[in-house]
């Protein structure tokens, strides 16, 4: 079967293992092929319609999480119900020294880490016979441009390709791990600006749930069927 998906993710928190203990990617996975997308846009444009009506957010040019009330977060998260969810959350205070050196390092086990949740949605998305391994699949990523650096965009489109489509390697074992998509068409890498992106916006209401949980030690709560969280390291 042919098929596209759509990701689209944002993050929550600064990684930054001084200052904080918890960082999260998160967002939501549409299949495009079945136009969930058009009806997740919908969905969303009528979401923030109401929140609009709002006197509160009257001078609020984007409707991000950071911007809304404690209790509007809450229900924009309810409304998004339908929509399958990831995260990523990583427990900061466990990660080692050494990731935190440089720029360039940081942002590379941040990939690693966005693509490790990733990958375990749809394994968990395979499970549950949502998508078939053998599928012609199409994947569109819209990563925030805020989380992903022009020049760093080629090693995370690098690391998920080889994730999804070509397997990848320990070269420590010498060990060949196969793709979990190995009939992957095509995987593109946009950077999308929440500004101009009403999914985007969505996927940071699902970033900022997810952290705020993980901060009060709850975030099993909304661990389910359609809302999978990896924890790392």
């Amino acid at each position: 079967m042919k098929r596209t998906f759509c990701i689209y993710s944002d993050e929550s928190g600064v990684f930054d293992k001084i200052h904080n203990d918890k960082f999260v990617f998160g967002g939501i996975i549409l299949n495009a092929t079945e136009d969930e997308v058009s009806k997740a846009a919908s969905l969303y444009k009528n979401i923030e319609s109401t929140l609009r009506k709002k006197s509160e957010y009257d001078n609020i040019n984007e409707l991000k999480a950071v911007n809304l009330s404690f209790h509007d977060r809450r229900w924009v998260f309810s409304k998004l119900t339908p929509l399958y969810k990831f995260g990523t959350i990583i427990e900061l205070q466990r990660v080692k020294d050494e990731m935190f050196i440089n720029k360039k390092i940081k942002q590379r086990y941040q990939d690693f880490a966005y693509k490790l949740g990733i990958k375990n949605a749809f394994e968990s998305m395979l499970k549950s016979n949502l998508v078939n391994k053998y599928d012609e699949l199409r994947f569109e990523f819209f990563v925030d441009a805020h989380h992903t650096a022009t020049d760093g965009r080629y090693e995370l489109h690098e690391a998920l390709l080889q994730e999804f489509k070509d397997g990848t390697v320990n070269y420590n074992t010498m060990h060949y791990f196969p793709p979990l998509f190995p009939n992957t068409v095509s995987l593109n890498l946009h950077l999308a600006d929440s500004k101009t992106n009403l999914l985007v916006r969505a996927a940071d209401i699902v970033a900022n749930r997810i952290y705020y949980e993980t901060k009060h030690a709850r975030h099993i709560k909304i661990h389910s069927s359609n809302t999978i969280i990896k924890v790392l390291p």
